[in-house]
């Protein structure tokens, strides 16, 4: 057996406009996928769903069920399915974790998109010559994540302050944040804060706030049959209006056409 013979690449695509609807597991090999843009749902086992609202990575693993699709009518797919004891490796020990809901950030959107590209296009050319190649390509992809999904060192001095802050934030979204008197109760200017707190989140401090505002709006759009104009209340806005077009930019759906999409 050759150095990179330990994974087999089965299959991968990339097309520009899925409207696949999943509910299901793939038992024979791996799956690892990337959506460079929005909206879709996803889901493991029946879980709650979640809404990905920007660029992505997610996996498969062969025990799970996943259940995931377009929030809408359909949404762009990059795709490549593995096995072999190198691919088990990348999935349970690469993949899994950086994240128990199964799906990662990624922070470098064009870079990504570029790699998963050509990965996607040595996989279906299917030249042996050419599948070390597709074998880097894949783990690189993998350090990009890493390297996205790293959480602050346990150095950092501000680490635990920011993790109560987040912590406080997705538990009462709908409830104004001070960041500039955050930042003075760091000690830390308002621009470093800044810096320090999308480090450590992945988002800027108000992104992080409407993403969390959002997603509980989401659930309960999904979950509940409760009127828009309530749940924009519970979400912090007075003006459904406000609400709604926050929820159109960030979803790319009004909410009442999102709960009427979303199974």
């Amino acid at each position: 057996m050759g150095f990179f013979d330990d994974l087999e690449f089965v299959s991968g695509g990339r097309p520009e406009r899925c409207t696949a609807r999943c509910d299901e597991k793939w038992p024979e090999f791996f799956c690892f996928m990337f959506i460079p843009e929005g909206p879709m749902y996803h889901g493991i086992d029946g879980g709650t769903r979640s809404v990905l609202e920007g660029p992505h990575a997610f996996w498969h693993h062969p025990v799970h069920y996943y259940q995931y699709g377009p929030v809408g009518e359909s949404w762009r797919h990059n795709w490549v399915t593995f096995r072999g004891t190198r691919a088990r490796r990348f999935v349970e020990q690469g993949l899994m974790p950086l994240a128990a809901c199964g799906y990662v950030r990624v922070s470098q959107p064009a870079v990504f998109a570029e790699a998963f590209r050509e990965l996607v296009d040595l996989v279906q050319e299917r030249d042996p010559a050419r599948h070390p190649r597709g074998v880097l390509i894949l783990e690189n992809l993998l350090k990009i994540l890493m390297d996205d999904a790293r959480p602050a060192p346990a150095a950092e001095p501000h680490a635990g302050e920011l993790d109560e802050l987040g912590a406080a934030i997705r538990e009462n979204p709908s409830q104004d944040v001070d960041f500039e008197l955050e930042a003075t109760r760091m000690g830390l200017s308002y621009s470093h804060f800044r810096r320090v707190f999308r480090r450590h989140a992945g988002r800027s401090p108000y992104d992080y706030l409407l993403h969390c505002r959002v997603q509980r709006a989401a659930g309960q759009l999904r979950e509940t049959d409760r009127q828009v104009k309530d749940i924009a209340r519970e979400a912090g806005y007075d003006d459904a209006a406000q609400f709604c077009k926050l929820f159109r930019k960030k979803i790319g759906l009004s909410p009442a056409k999102f709960r009427t999409a979303m199974p």
